[in-house]
């Protein structure tokens, strides 16, 4: 498997760590961790919690009005959040720049990075728990695999003949006959040493 594909997909959750890295910075005590003295539960700023949370997308970091449903969710006492990376939605953009109909897996879209810089911002003004998934499994079958950046035919940085990446997925991912995720497991067994970007370091 060419390395194209592997650079694009180690940049992509690099950029994604680095951002919740240098974004949120909690101090040491405000990490969440197992409860020292019991296991069941979880402790944050060295005390018992309980997760509490809700939200009205899985993909919440993409919603128009986000302040206003984790206002909601604060004051009703909630304090947890999950949040896929997804795209899947009506009005969610991509990673990716798009160029002359095609992305370039190589360049940046900011309005993503903006959402979700937004987004953790946000939830730590209200000492909100993020829970961050990177894969959303759902986006890379059926109809979403086909309007995916990572599809071959989406993008300028490979073909479907140099990645054995399939153009169509009409399974539900259950039956995992997406070999992306198996070009994950391949990539991370490369030895290469990757450059991030200097822009995302500063």
């Amino acid at each position: 498997m060419p390395l194209r594909i592997g650079h694009a997909i180690w940049t992509f959750l690099i950029a994604a760590c680095i951002t919740g890295t240098v974004l949120s910075a909690p101090p040491e005590k405000a990490e969440i961790d197992i409860y020292n003295n019991n296991a069941r539960y979880w402790q944050y700023e060295g005390k018992p919690v309980l997760l509490l949370g809700g939200s009205v997308e899985d993909n919440l970091f993409q919603i128009k009005d986000l302040e206003k449903h984790l206002g909601t969710l604060a004051k009703a006492g909630g304090n947890y959040v999950r949040c896929t990376m997804s795209c899947r939605d009506e009005g969610n953009v991509w990673p990716f720049k798009k160029v002359g109909g095609r992305y370039n897996l190589e360049k940046w879209n900011p309005e993503f990075w903006r959402r979700f810089e937004n987004f953790l911002k946000e939830t730590s003004k209200r000492d909100v728990i993020a829970q961050i998934e990177i894969w959303a499994t759902f986006d890379y079958y059926r109809d979403l695999w086909t309007a995916n950046p990572f599809n071959p035919k989406n993008n300028v940085n490979y073909t479907a003949q140099e990645t054995g990446l399939p153009i169509k997925v009409p399974t539900h991912p259950v039956r995992t006959d997406n070999d992306f995720f198996r070009s994950i497991t391949a990539v991370n067994n490369h030895k290469k040493v990757l450059q991030i970007p200097a822009t995302l370091c500063g």
